[in-house]
């Protein structure tokens, strides 16, 4: 008797215990939370599609009425000639563009031809009177100097070059201007011998 009463006591421990639980009231809230959050995702995307419809329906209304609708009598006749007269302007532009370039071209080549046959008359003309100069004043230019127009005097004697700079009247700083590079007379400065303009700097 003794022994049932204690097992029946246990299984009333047990039972209570198992009652007073709040681990399945737990399950059940969490499984009625994801209810009605799954409930809320369907309403949303009920609402788009619902939405997205009613837009779509428009449009296909709205293109049914312009395919339906008739269009006036000689409106595509008059758009045809529109877009010729739009391809004749460009085909017109196109031409005179051409003949444009081709006039550019023919005058480029003519200045070509012009400049060809200075180059050809001119410049040996110009090497021939730069040798005589050089040959007759004993002038040799230093090309080398950029900031100014220099050289040297070659003695006639000997042949060598001088160790005397040239350079153009006026562009030498500092110094006396003293030999006068076409005469070779001394003189005390440049306005003592205006009449040549290339002098030796001392």
């Amino acid at each position: 008797m003794a022994e049932t009463l204690t097992e029946c006591c246990e299984l009333i421990d047990e039972m209570t215990m198992i009652y007073s639980s709040q681990e399945d009231i737990e399950q059940v809230k969490s499984v009625v939370k994801v209810q009605e959050e799954l409930f809320n995702l369907y309403r949303s995307r009920e609402s788009a599609v619902k939405d997205a419809i009613q837009d779509w329906t428009k449009k296909v209304s709205l293109a049914e009425a312009q395919a339906s609708a008739a269009e006036p009598e000689g409106a595509h006749e008059t758009r045809m000639k529109a877009l010729e007269s739009i391809h004749e302007n460009v085909i017109h532009t196109l031409k005179v563009e051409e003949r444009k370039v081709s006039e550019e071209t023919a005058f480029l080549k003519r200045q070509e031809q012009k400049l060809q046959a200075l180059e050809n008359s001119s410049i040996p003309n110009q090497r021939y009177e730069l040798s005589m100069y050089a040959h007759i004043t004993q002038v040799g230019w230093d090309y080398e100097m950029e900031s100014m127009v220099a050289g040297h005097i070659s003695n006639k004697g000997t042949g060598k070059e001088s160790c005397n700079k040239l350079f153009l009247q006026g562009g030498c700083v500092g110094g006396k201007l003293r030999a006068c590079l076409y005469c070779r007379q001394l003189r005390q400065s440049s306005s003592a011998h205006s009449g040549c303009c290339l002098y030796r700097h001392d």
